[in-house]
């Protein structure tokens, strides 16, 4: 007896959605929506508003590796 037995795995459609749901597709989609939006937030804020933003971020700092490192910051 010749018998032969083929075994086909049929594809899942394309699909869009799966595409946006994925967590990939998320993270792009919420960068794409934080760059269109916020020009239109910024621009929307009182100069004197922006100008104290500002201010915080200059007395803030920026932070820096050896801060974040355990036991790399210490003073004598």
């Amino acid at each position: 007896m010749d018998v032969t037995v083929t075994q086909v795995v049929i594809r899942e459609p394309f699909n869009i959605m799966s595409i946006v749901k994925s967590p990939m597709g998320l993270m792009i989609g919420f960068m794409v929506v934080v760059v269109f939006l916020m020009p239109k937030l910024v621009e929307n804020m009182d100069p004197e508003e922006i100008r104290k933003a500002q201010e915080e971020m200059r007395n803030q700092g920026v932070p820096s590796l050896a801060n974040l490192m355990p036991g790399g910051a210490r003073s004598n």
